[in-house]
């Protein structure tokens, strides 16, 4: 019993690590996906970034402007 559960193990391991037809098939379809968000999501955070930074720079310039007074 003992050599079979150890032989399953190595097997399941063995299946884990190498890659099949259908994972690498599964990978090349889902790339182009994956890289159209991720530069999407990279492109609106960097214009939230902006927004926000400016937004900040309008406060600020703001709070100063009502402390002088």
């Amino acid at each position: 019993m003992t050599a079979q559960t150890r032989s399953d193990g190595d097997s399941h391991n063995h299946i884990e690590t190498a890659p099949t037809a259908t994972h690498i098939t599964t990978r090349q379809r889902d790339t182009p996906a994956l890289l159209h968000f991720l530069t999407w999501s990279v492109s609106y955070h960097q214009a939230e970034a902006v927004r926000l930074e400016r937004e900040a720079r309008t406060t600020l310039t703001a709070r100063k402007a009502a402390e002088a007074a």
